[in-house]
């Protein structure tokens, strides 16, 4: 191998190892912080780490936890369903979209995505209904509405 490339893979392996070290670092800076319940200070690292990578679930998710830590459910949603979409499977991420919405008291965009989620898990509807930190939502006419709505063919 001529110098110049030996020199260039070395350069490259170093940048490599070192931003592996960032990365670790800043990732125990933050859950050091959750630990601690620092959520505003938590809050621009989890940030800081969603920029770096921003195509990881769990990334996506811790942000939604500090967000609602903090109070702000509704930017909350946006994390949590952010996490869900990056991982369709991620049902606690799915729960946590609706937790915020409710605690927001966002009742149109918690039906309307019950609605949307409700084609692809039928039993979606009943499993919220059982959740009594819902009820402020699942006991108004237009939850009613939402369950009588007969799918389209």
């Amino acid at each position: 191998m001529r110098p110049s490339k030996l020199l260039l893979v070395l350069a490259l392996s170093t940048l490599t190892t070192v931003t592996r070290a960032q990365n670790t670092d800043i990732v125990s800076q933050y859950q050091k912080l959750v630990t601690q319940q620092r959520w505003a200070e938590a809050l621009p690292v989890i940030e800081e780490i969603i920029g770096r990578a921003p195509h990881f679930a769990t990334s996506w998710f811790n942000y939604g936890v500090c967000l609602d830590a903090l109070g702000k459910h509704q930017e909350a949603s946006s994390a949590f369903l952010k996490a869900y979409e990056l991982q369709p499977d991620n049902y606690g991420a799915q729960y946590r979209v609706f937790r915020s919405l409710a605690l927001a008291g966002n009742k149109q965009q918690f039906i309307s995505l019950a609605r949307a989620e409700s084609k692809n898990s039928p039993g979606l509807i009943n499993l919220i209904e059982q959740q009594a930190e819902f009820k402020n939502i699942t006991s108004t006419e237009d939850w009613r509405d939402l369950k009588v709505v007969k799918p389209t063919q």
